[in-house]
């Protein structure tokens, strides 16, 4: 498989500030549960708002 185009330029994307999580530089490692909820709040955000815009 030959991959040829980034997937943040056609995937929605979210950045998780790590100062927004008192976990240092890896949330992954220190925080994970923590991080899991953040995540799982933004992509429930997201189809939402999406959902919301396709009404």
């Amino acid at each position: 498989m030959t991959l040829t185009d980034a997937a943040w330029r056609h995937m929605p994307t979210t950045y998780v500030v790590c100062d927004h999580l008192p976990s240092g530089h890896s949330p992954f490692l220190s925080m994970p549960d923590e991080l899991a909820t953040v995540i799982s709040r933004e992509s429930e955000e997201f189809m939402r708002v999406g959902t919301d815009q396709e009404a």
